[in-house]
Protein backbone atom coordinates (compact mmCIF):
# COMPACT_ATOMS: atom_id res chain seq x y z
CA UNK A 1 0.00 0.00 0.00
CA UNK A 2 0.98 3.86 -0.65
CA UNK A 3 1.17 5.90 2.69
CA UNK A 4 1.44 9.85 2.54
CA UNK A 5 5.09 10.65 3.95
CA UNK A 6 5.39 11.78 7.47
CA UNK A 7 5.53 15.11 8.17
CA UNK A 8 8.65 16.51 10.66
CA UNK A 9 6.19 16.04 13.47
CA UNK A 10 2.58 15.89 14.93
CA UNK A 11 2.08 18.81 16.04
CA UNK A 12 -1.25 19.67 14.12
CA UNK A 13 -2.90 16.39 14.79
CA UNK A 14 -2.08 16.22 18.17
CA UNK A 15 -3.91 19.99 18.16
CA UNK A 16 -6.66 18.59 16.67
CA UNK A 17 -7.23 15.62 18.36
CA UNK A 18 -6.27 17.32 21.69
CA UNK A 19 -9.33 19.48 20.91
CA UNK A 20 -11.82 17.06 20.14
CA UNK A 21 -10.99 15.86 23.61
CA UNK A 22 -8.75 12.80 22.92
CA UNK A 23 -6.45 12.07 26.26
CA UNK A 24 -2.75 12.96 25.01
CA UNK A 25 -1.47 10.05 27.17
CA UNK A 26 -3.17 7.78 25.27
CA UNK A 27 -2.38 9.99 21.52
CA UNK A 28 1.00 9.47 22.94
CA UNK A 29 0.87 6.00 22.95
CA UNK A 30 -0.94 5.81 19.43
CA UNK A 31 2.27 7.89 17.97
CA UNK A 32 4.80 6.07 19.32
CA UNK A 33 3.09 2.39 18.61
CA UNK A 34 2.71 3.76 14.93
CA UNK A 35 -0.79 4.04 14.90
CA UNK A 36 -1.20 7.61 14.26
CA UNK A 37 0.80 10.32 12.28
CA UNK A 38 0.36 13.25 10.42
CA UNK A 39 1.37 13.41 6.86
CA UNK A 40 3.59 15.84 5.16
CA UNK A 41 1.57 16.58 2.03
CA UNK A 42 -1.70 17.90 3.47
CA UNK A 43 -1.00 17.65 7.41
CA UNK A 44 -3.87 15.36 7.83
CA UNK A 45 -4.36 13.17 10.82
CA UNK A 46 -3.26 9.23 9.64
CA UNK A 47 -4.61 6.31 11.54
CA UNK A 48 -2.92 3.14 10.82
CA UNK A 49 -4.75 -0.13 10.59
CA UNK A 50 -1.99 -3.01 10.73
CA UNK A 51 -1.99 -6.69 11.09
CA UNK A 52 -1.65 -8.95 13.71
CA UNK A 53 2.41 -9.48 13.17
CA UNK A 54 2.34 -5.64 12.75
CA UNK A 55 2.82 -4.78 9.10
CA UNK A 56 0.67 -1.96 8.40
CA UNK A 57 -2.16 -2.82 6.02
CA UNK A 58 -4.55 0.22 6.13
CA UNK A 59 -4.93 3.88 6.63
CA UNK A 60 -7.34 6.12 6.94
CA UNK A 61 -6.70 9.82 6.37
CA UNK A 62 -8.90 12.89 8.28
CA UNK A 63 -8.27 16.63 7.65
CA UNK A 64 -7.24 17.94 10.88
CA UNK A 65 -9.26 20.98 10.91
CA UNK A 66 -11.28 20.13 7.60
CA UNK A 67 -14.24 17.77 6.50
CA UNK A 68 -11.88 15.58 4.28
CA UNK A 69 -12.00 12.08 4.58
CA UNK A 70 -10.52 9.36 2.52
CA UNK A 71 -8.12 5.94 2.41
CA UNK A 72 -4.55 5.79 1.65
CA UNK A 73 -4.18 4.08 -2.04
CA UNK A 74 -4.34 -0.07 -1.56
CA UNK A 75 -5.56 -0.30 1.89
CA UNK A 76 -7.59 -3.15 3.14
CA UNK A 77 -10.04 -2.57 5.21
CA UNK A 78 -9.74 -6.32 6.65
CA UNK A 79 -7.33 -4.11 8.72
CA UNK A 80 -8.78 -0.71 9.96
CA UNK A 81 -7.75 0.94 13.20
CA UNK A 82 -7.55 -0.90 15.87
CA UNK A 83 -6.09 -0.97 19.55
CA UNK A 84 -5.69 -4.21 20.58
CA UNK A 85 -5.93 -5.19 24.14
CA UNK A 86 -3.08 -6.10 26.43
CA UNK A 87 -2.94 -9.89 26.91
CA UNK A 88 -5.63 -11.99 26.95
CA UNK A 89 -8.97 -10.10 26.84
CA UNK A 90 -12.49 -11.33 26.05
CA UNK A 91 -14.24 -8.34 25.46
CA UNK A 92 -14.43 -6.42 21.82
CA UNK A 93 -15.60 -2.95 21.33
CA UNK A 94 -16.86 -1.63 17.78
CA UNK A 95 -16.72 1.80 16.68
CA UNK A 96 -17.56 3.41 13.45
CA UNK A 97 -14.35 5.56 13.18
CA UNK A 98 -11.11 6.09 14.60
CA UNK A 99 -11.77 9.08 16.33
CA UNK A 100 -14.74 7.34 18.30
CA UNK A 101 -12.72 4.51 19.17
CA UNK A 102 -9.79 7.02 20.60
CA UNK A 103 -12.72 8.75 22.41
CA UNK A 104 -14.14 5.86 24.30
CA UNK A 105 -10.93 5.15 25.41
CA UNK A 106 -10.45 8.43 26.72
CA UNK A 107 -13.64 7.96 28.51
CA UNK A 108 -12.57 4.95 30.13
CA UNK A 109 -9.59 6.56 31.38
CA UNK A 110 -11.48 8.94 32.84
CA UNK A 111 -13.55 6.41 34.49
CA UNK A 112 -10.47 5.06 36.31
CA UNK A 113 -10.25 2.21 33.96
CA UNK A 114 -6.85 0.46 31.99
CA UNK A 115 -8.55 1.13 28.60
CA UNK A 116 -5.54 -1.30 27.97
CA UNK A 117 -7.30 -4.39 28.65
CA UNK A 118 -10.17 -3.94 25.92
CA UNK A 119 -10.00 -4.88 22.60
CA UNK A 120 -10.65 -1.43 20.78
CA UNK A 121 -11.95 -1.79 17.08
CA UNK A 122 -12.84 1.21 14.34
CA UNK A 123 -14.52 -0.46 11.37
CA UNK A 124 -13.88 2.40 9.19
CA UNK A 125 -17.72 2.94 8.60
CA UNK A 126 -20.18 0.59 8.20
CA UNK A 127 -22.06 -0.90 5.09
CA UNK A 128 -25.53 -1.51 4.65
CA UNK A 129 -25.39 -5.11 3.78
CA UNK A 130 -26.03 -7.93 5.93
CA UNK A 131 -22.66 -9.92 6.33
CA UNK A 132 -19.74 -9.38 9.10
CA UNK A 133 -18.08 -6.29 8.13
CA UNK A 134 -14.69 -7.25 6.73
CA UNK A 135 -12.33 -5.75 9.65
CA UNK A 136 -14.83 -7.73 12.37
CA UNK A 137 -14.63 -10.67 10.67
CA UNK A 138 -10.68 -10.88 10.54
CA UNK A 139 -10.31 -9.44 14.06
CA UNK A 140 -12.43 -12.42 15.43
CA UNK A 141 -10.04 -14.76 13.56
CA UNK A 142 -7.04 -13.36 14.97
CA UNK A 143 -8.26 -13.37 18.20
CA UNK A 144 -10.62 -16.47 19.26
CA UNK A 145 -10.72 -15.66 22.82
CA UNK A 146 -13.40 -12.87 22.55
CA UNK A 147 -16.59 -13.95 23.70
CA UNK A 148 -18.40 -10.17 24.41
CA UNK A 149 -19.26 -7.91 21.85
CA UNK A 150 -20.33 -4.14 22.54
CA UNK A 151 -21.61 -2.24 20.01
CA UNK A 152 -20.31 1.27 20.16
CA UNK A 153 -22.01 2.55 17.02
CA UNK A 154 -23.56 5.89 15.83
CA UNK A 155 -26.96 7.38 16.74
CA UNK A 156 -28.09 7.56 13.23
CA UNK A 157 -30.35 5.50 10.39
CA UNK A 158 -26.77 3.94 9.41
CA UNK A 159 -25.40 3.03 12.77
CA UNK A 160 -28.85 1.45 13.92
CA UNK A 161 -29.18 -0.41 10.87
CA UNK A 162 -25.63 -2.09 11.22
CA UNK A 163 -26.32 -2.55 15.03
CA UNK A 164 -29.74 -4.47 14.12
CA UNK A 165 -27.78 -6.73 11.76
CA UNK A 166 -24.90 -7.44 14.11
CA UNK A 167 -26.86 -8.07 16.95
CA UNK A 168 -28.64 -10.67 14.32
CA UNK A 169 -25.38 -12.08 13.08
CA UNK A 170 -23.30 -12.46 16.00
CA UNK A 171 -25.74 -13.94 18.37
CA UNK A 172 -25.71 -16.83 18.12
CA UNK A 173 -22.10 -17.29 19.35
CA UNK A 174 -21.21 -14.14 21.08
CA UNK A 175 -22.41 -11.99 24.01
CA UNK A 176 -23.53 -8.86 22.27
CA UNK A 177 -24.70 -5.59 23.75
CA UNK A 178 -25.62 -2.37 22.33
CA UNK A 179 -23.78 0.21 23.67
CA UNK A 180 -24.82 3.02 21.38
CA UNK A 181 -23.48 6.77 23.46
CA UNK A 182 -25.99 8.29 25.92
CA UNK A 183 -26.44 11.29 24.04
CA UNK A 184 -25.00 12.66 20.78
CA UNK A 185 -24.40 11.63 17.59
CA UNK A 186 -21.32 9.35 18.15
CA UNK A 187 -18.91 8.92 20.96
CA UNK A 188 -16.67 11.72 20.19
CA UNK A 189 -19.32 14.04 20.54
CA UNK A 190 -20.83 12.42 23.82
CA UNK A 191 -16.70 12.82 25.05
CA UNK A 192 -16.76 16.22 23.96
CA UNK A 193 -20.08 17.58 25.58
CA UNK A 194 -18.46 15.77 29.03
CA UNK A 195 -15.73 18.11 28.50
CA UNK A 196 -17.94 21.29 28.11
CA UNK A 197 -16.63 21.00 24.49
CA UNK A 198 -19.98 21.77 22.96
CA UNK A 199 -21.99 24.77 23.42
CA UNK A 200 -25.03 25.40 23.01
CA UNK A 201 -26.10 28.04 20.19
CA UNK A 202 -29.31 28.83 18.53
CA UNK A 203 -30.66 26.18 19.34
CA UNK A 204 -27.68 23.80 17.28
CA UNK A 205 -24.71 22.33 18.76
CA UNK A 206 -21.78 23.66 18.07
CA UNK A 207 -18.37 21.99 18.64
CA UNK A 208 -16.42 24.66 20.69
CA UNK A 209 -12.97 22.98 19.26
Amino acid sequence: MCLPPAAPNNDRVIAYLTGRGIDRDILDYCIQAGYIYQSADHNNCVFVGKDKAGQTRYAALRGAGSNFKGEARGSDKRYSFSMPAHGESERLCLFESAIDTLSYATLLKMHGRDWRQTHLLSLAGVGSNTRLPPALARYLEDYPSIERIDLHLDNDLAGVTAMRNLLMLLSDDFEVRNRSPPTGKDFNEYLCRRLGLIERRNDRDVRAC
